[in-house]
Order: C-alpha cells, then sequence, then structure tokens
C-alpha cells in the first residue's frame, strides 16, 4: 500500500501548523541554549581580559536580544488575549436573543429577591 506519502503530508502539515504558532522567542530560546553549550568552550580560551570582555558583550548583548524580543512577544500575545475576550464578549451579547433572555432572568432574579 502506498500510505506513506498521506502520513508524511500529515505531518509536515501539523508542523508547519505548530511553526506557525510559536513566538519567536521560542526560537530565541533554542539559539540560547545552544550558544550556551556551544559557546561554553570560549570563556577557557580567554587567556587575556580583552578577549573576556569581548566574549562577554557578546553574550550579554544576545541575551538583552533576547529578553527585549521576549517582552515584545509577551505584550502580542497579551494583546491577542485581550482581543479575543472582547470579540468572544461582544459576539455573547450582540446577539438580541441573549441579551434579551438575560434581562429577563435577572428581573426574574430581581423581583425573586
Amino acid at each position: 500500500m502506498n500510505s506513506h506519502p498521506n502520513w508524511w503530508k500529515y505531518t509536515l502539515e501539523l508542523l508547519w501548523t505548530a511553526q506557525k504558532q510559536r513566538p519567536t522567542s521560542f526560537y530565541l530560546i533554542i539559539a540560547m541554549i545552544a550558544l550556551l553549550l556551544l559557546g561554553a568552550p570560549l570563556f577557557q580560551w580567554a587567556d587575556d581580559a580583552r578577549s573576556l570582555a569581548f566574549i562577554m558583550t557578546v553574550y550579554l548583548t544576545f541575551f538583552l536580544v533576547i529578553i527585549c524580543r521576549a517582552a515584545v512577544d509577551m505584550v502580542d500575545i497579551y494583546k491577542a488575549n485581550i482581543r479575543d475576550h472582547n470579540r468572544l464578549f461582544h459576539d455573547t451579547f450582540e446577539h438580541d436573543g441573549m441579551a434579551r433572555r438575560l434581562g429577563e432572568q435577572v428581573q426574574k432574579n430581581q423581583s425573586q429577591s
């Protein structure tokens, strides 16, 4: 049977969908881990203060960029969350039947109290 092409197509489609949903800071975190693992020997090779200062400057600059990008992603995720919350609220209460039924239920509860 020739079921492999459909399976690969489905797997690639899932990976592509997951990749589009990840924020940029996810990939920067992976790069940070790689930098820490691959760049650790650089500290052993730093013989003088200048090379050590250069290595530390590169590291700190990279980590600052990651922190700034993560903050931007955090704000973007927060804005998307607020936008979706407001859209859900408006979609729910814009319908005339829903608002009318809610008003009737509130009046009924107030009259019983």
